[in-house]
C-alpha cells in the first residue's frame, strides 16, 4: 500500500481571485463556469477548488467544486449543478456573469491511497 499525497495542493492553499471569462448552460440545471485565475498553474486530475461567496448579511459561505477543465488548460472550469436547497449552487447557477469575481482556493486534492496486491 502507498499513501500519496500533494504537497502543490498543500502550497496552493491561500484564497485568490479569479474573473469569469464566461458561462454555459449544460442542462437547465447544469452550468459550466469558464474562470480566469492570474497565476494559475494547472491542475491534475481528480483536483477540485473551493469557491467562497459572501451574502448580504457579511456572512462568507465555502463549498468545493470538481475541475472539468483539461489539467494543461490556461483557464478553469467547473460544472456547477444547481440544488434547490443550496443558496451557493444557485447563485453560481444563476446569477453569476461574465466579468464577476470569484474567490477560489486550490488546486487542492485529498489523500488518495493506491493498494497493489502482489500475487
Amino acid at each position: 500500500m502507498s499513501i500519496l499525497t500533494d504537497s502543490a495542493a498543500q502550497r496552493s492553499s491561500q484564497w485568490r481571485f479569479g474573473i469569469v471569462a464566461g458561462t454555459a448552460y449544460e442542462t437547465p440545471r447544469a452550468r459550466t463556469l469558464v474562470i480566469e485565475v492570474p497565476g494559475w498553474g494547472g491542475h491534475r486530475l481528480g483536483q477540485y477548488v473551493d469557491v467562497c461567496l459572501r451574502s448580504v448579511d457579511g456572512t462568507w459561505t465555502a463549498r468545493s467544486y470538481s475541475i472539468t477543465s483539461p489539467p494543461q488548460g490556461a483557464l478553469l472550469t467547473l460544472l456547477v449543478g444547481k440544488s434547490d436547497s443550496g443558496g451557493m449552487s444557485r447563485h453560481l447557477a444563476d446569477m453569476l456573469e461574465k466579468g464577476d469575481r470569484i474567490a477560489l482556493r486550490g488546486p487542492l486534492q485529498r489523500v488518495s491511497v493506491n493498494m497493489t496486491y502482489l500475487a
